[in-house]
């Protein structure tokens, strides 16, 4: 799931191809599809709701997180 968020305070981002990540000071995880009709950032949900994530990495059209909890949780975003 994803819910839309506006004016997070960043303090990591990662672009791949097909998306721009964004890591915020609360350890939630946003992202910018770049087939999006507008530029909207969506929080990443599912298993990473509630958790708190300390680094990501994008590739060409995949993100990958790593959680406080030395968990590492990965996704793919296409246009």
């Amino acid at each position: 799931g994803q819910s839309e968020v506006s004016r997070p305070h960043a303090v990591a981002i990662a672009a791949g191809a097909a998306h721009t990540s964004c890591l915020t000071r609360t350890g939630a995880v946003l992202v910018w599809p770049s087939a999006a009709p507008a530029p909207r950032a969506l929080e990443v949900g599912g298993p990473l709701a509630g958790v708190r994530v300390v680094a990501l990495s994008a590739g060409k059209t995949r993100t990958a997180a790593v959680t406080e909890a030395g968990a590492v949780y990965m996704w793919e975003c296409r246009d």
